[in-house]
């Protein structure tokens, strides 16, 4: 529980904190969908389809948590959540 936490802090910070907020003031909201994006292409050696399809949704949907709250706690949370329901760790 403790890594996937600490794995869920690290990317969302990354992606969402770092990535999200300069190609949002790049592009505007096109620089969600940017973020997105890269969020799933970091997961393209799974080879399935449907994984990364599912990753870039929830890429997705953490963006415009972080967009319209201005926070990365909640994409943090729900990308843990994620990560351990999914029992990658």
């Amino acid at each position: 529980m403790v890594a996937a936490l600490a794995a869920a802090a690290v990317e969302e910070m990354v992606f969402r904190g770092v990535v999200q907020v300069r190609l949002q003031r790049a592009a505007g909201r096109a620089g969600l969908i940017g973020a997105s994006v890269l969020f799933a292409a970091t997961y393209l050696e799974l080879s399935t389809a449907t994984l990364i399809m599912m990753l870039a949704l929830a890429g997705a949907v953490f963006a415009h948590v972080v967009a319209r709250s201005e926070t990365v706690a909640g994409a943090i949370a729900a990308y843990a959540l994620l990560v351990m329901s999914a029992g990658w760790l």
